[in-house]
């Protein structure tokens, strides 16, 4: 098995496709503010891949883009059954297992292994035939689940473990879903990326005129924070857990006051208001004069699948946005269905936008922002 620089590890930073160079910005964002770096750093497919020390760890609770992050254990050479066992059976993971029944994740692309089930189970006894001989001593605390991934692609098999546990998206904060909701890691991705095109970047009045359960308040009021997560996989994978910081660094969101809108009563027991944010049990329409003028109006309609609605989509979010433009936003962002004309119903508004997949849907975020 190949080894891997104990003083240079590489690291991959997952993230809904599309989202990649926003994810890079974020990561760059926080090396700067936590002072540490990479030694290189590529944009993939999927992800960012990162090479930096042990302490670049310290990164990972503050991401708000990213699903899960990687760790390049070792790479190997495999075209049979019996010698991926040998390989997993003989390789020392004394310093990456915390736990003895581990989660085996299998990607196999171009390679003379082409079944995932006798992967697995060759992959499983290797394990089962190492922790035999090196039994885990048992944690007192509850800990994550411990994932290995398994990517085997032109018989070359490149092993990574998990840093997270539960996938990063998964918010603590998080106490309610709603009919149709977005997933926490596209809600923030969408709001980094909108941040970098309006016209300022503080003192800011945040908008959700159809906000559900408040996805995207909680992760605007959230942007900058570090997450309140205790369990993450590196705070007990023996070769990571020494380099946990305890440290807490905070930069001020640029949001001034944050207001959340819904004709739903999604936050009746159990809102999370705070001094910034405010939510109102209406319709937006009839709610319209308690909306700051000149804020940052972002917001996920109903496409017609889940909630129907009663016109043409195309003529539903028209109406949408001239109601939203009297309030002459900074900018107005939302969520539609893949390919529906949207044009800006006024000359003062530039029209941008990022393609992504909401709930397996293809979908477009149209961000119109107020020429200076």
């Amino acid at each position: 098995m190949g080894m891997i620089d104990s003083n240079k590890k590489t690291y991959f930073f997952v993230c809904p496709l599309g989202f990649e160079q926003i994810q890079h910005r974020e990561i760059l964002f926080w090396e700067s503010k936590l002072g540490v770096s990479s030694k290189e750093i590529k944009v993939d497919k999927g992800g960012v891949e990162v090479v930096g020390s042990l302490n670049y760890l310290v990164i990972v609770p503050y991401l708000k883009t990213t699903t899960r992050v990687l760790m390049r254990v070792t790479e190997f050479k495999v075209r049979d059954f019996p010698k991926l066992y040998n390989k997993v059976k003989k390789f020392n993971w004394s310093s990456y297992l915390y736990k003895e029944n581990v989660q085996i994740r299998i990607s196999l692309k171009e390679s003379r292994i082409i079944h995932s089930g006798k992967a697995e189970d060759s992959i499983r006894k290797g394990f089962e035939a190492w922790i035999k001989g090196n039994p885990r001593k048992k944690i007192k605390e509850e800990t994550p689940e411990q994932k290995i991934h398994f990517m085997i692609k032109n018989d070359l098999c490149v092993v990574s473990i998990d840093l997270c546990g539960r996938d990063l998206y998964k918010r603590e904060n998080k106490k309610q879903g709603a009919i149709a909701p977005i997933r926490e890691n596209l809600a923030s991705g969408l709001i980094l990326w909108s941040l970098e095109k309006l016209s300022k970047n503080s003192d800011i009045d945040f908008i959700d005129p159809m906000c559900g359960s408040g996805t995207f308040i909680l992760e605007a009021e959230n942007l900058y924070k570090k997450s309140n997560r205790q369990n993450f996989s590196f705070h007990y994978i023996p070769l990571t857990r020494d380099y946990v910081e305890k440290k807490i660094f905070e930069e001020q969101a640029p949001f001034k006051s944050l207001l959340g809108i819904d004709k739903n009563n999604f936050f009746n027991e159990s809102r999370e208001e705070t001094k910034n944010i405010r939510f109102i049990n209406s319709d937006y329409s009839t709610a319209i004069k308690s909306i700051p003028q000149e804020g940052f109006i972002i917001f996920n309609p109903p496409y017609g699948k889940r909630i129907k609605i009663n016109t043409s989509l195309k003529v539903y979010y028209k109406k949408i946005l001239e109601e939203l433009m009297q309030l002459s936003p900074i900018g107005l962002g939302l969520i539609i269905p893949e390919g529906t004309p949207l044009k800006s119903p006024s000359n003062d508004y530039e029209r941008e936008s990022i393609k992504f997949k909401n709930g397996g849907m293809k979908v477009d975020y149209v961000l119109f922002t107020k020429k200076l």
